[in-house]
């Protein structure tokens, strides 16, 4: 007989009507054609769990990555303060007519720019770095000349440049939205 027929079992979980009554004490219903073997427990014990962790996990990470930008600013920061000194000791160097000094002063400050590649080329724009290079290079090339006047645009440009670089890595909403 293909009529379903029905009985009662007992559950195992709680029945929403009847949620004074402990488990397994209230009477389910239960088609004939169920599979006969244990419902095993709704509920799992550690499914909560198991989801508390992960959201511990990425809150976790959150602050890491939150951490991680911090001392990324600061670096930056740090970085593009000590190249700013060097290039405007180099153009006060070239001011007072001491362009040899003013090359070397510069020639350091291009140097310690190069050396901080590996760090630039994951943290800051190719963009930024590409106009960085080539704004050092063309102070460079200015300062060669000996001519203060002639290299002011150069060091402004490069001022601006490197002080862009750090305006870049500010937090600010624009940068999280």
């Amino acid at each position: 007989m293909t009529v379903l027929q029905q009985s009662l079992a007992t559950g195992d979980v709680i029945y929403k009507r009847f949620s004074f009554l402990p488990p397994g004490l209230v009477a389910l219903e239960e088609e004939s054609d169920a599979v006969q073997c244990h419902t095993r427990p709704v509920v799992h014990p550690g499914i909560m769990g198991i989801d508390m962790k992960k959201e511990l996990i990425a809150a976790v990470l959150l602050a890491v990555i939150f951490a991680g930008v911090m001392l990324n600013i600061r670096a930056s920061e740090k970085i593009v303060s000590s190249l700013m000194s060097e290039v405007d000791a180099a153009y006060a160097q070239l001011k007072s007519g001491d362009s040899k000094s003013a090359a070397e002063t510069l020639d350091k400050a291009i140097e310690h720019w190069l050396t901080l590649d590996g760090y630039t080329h994951i943290f800051i724009r190719h963009s930024e770095i590409n106009s960085t290079t080539e704004a050092f290079f063309q102070f460079r090339s200015d300062i060669g000349s000996g001519d203060a006047d002639a290299a002011e645009g150069s060091y402004g440009l490069l001022s601006e440049t490197l002080r862009s670089i750090m305006t870049m890595e500010q937090i600010s909403l624009g940068s999280i939205f």
